[in-house]
């Protein structure tokens, strides 16, 4: 791993960053992972529900990355089905091919986590990463996810992961 010279920075999602996110959804490394979504940039920029925060995580001022945190009892499209309270969800991916393999993955994924637990009420964070994608996996379980089961989102067979608070607050790896 190539050591970091910049540290990495997060902000919200805007309308301004429409034409990125469209590329980064056209690239290669990201339709692997998300196959069969559609974000609706246009539509969901523009809207800041209390259940969602977006990030963009930027190095050196250069956007490179996305973050999706929701509440996924209270989400519209009611995706992860019937969820119980306080649990949160997290989608996060690097945009910009350069960045992959240098442990911004990491960095973001963290920050995401600090998020949510920053909430004394949440209880665990969902993922749903392809079941196929066995990197992803390995990289979610080295956080300290868990993997509990096979399902289906639309046409995407995932392996749903979970992490909860205590098993997250016994970890070293929620230190930043």
């Amino acid at each position: 791993m190539l050591k970091m010279e910049y540290q990495l920075k997060f902000r919200n999602a805007t309308i301004d960053d429409l034409e990125i996110l469209n590329r980064w959804d056209n690239e290669e490394h990201v339709i692997v992972s998300d196959p069969n979504d559609d974000w609706l940039w246009e539509t969901e920029l523009q809207k800041n529900p209390p259940w969602r925060d977006q990030l963009i995580a930027s190095v050196n001022e250069k956007p490179i990355g996305f973050i999706q945190i929701i509440d996924p009892k209270e989400e519209e499209s009611h995706y992860w089905g019937d969820v119980e309270e306080n649990i949160r969800a997290i989608d996060i991916w690097i945009g910009e091919i350069d960045f992959l393999n240098k442990g911004y993955g990491t960095l973001m994924m963290k920050h995401a986590l600090q998020i949510c637990f920053s909430n004394p009420s949440i209880k665990a964070v969902l993922i749903d990463p392809l079941s196929n994608n066995i990197r992803a996996h390995t990289f979610y379980q080295r956080l300290g996810f868990i993997p509990v089961g096979i399902r289906m989102f639309g046409e995407d067979e995932c392996l749903v992961h979970i992490l909860n608070r205590k098993d997250w607050e016994k970890s070293d790896r929620n230190k930043k």
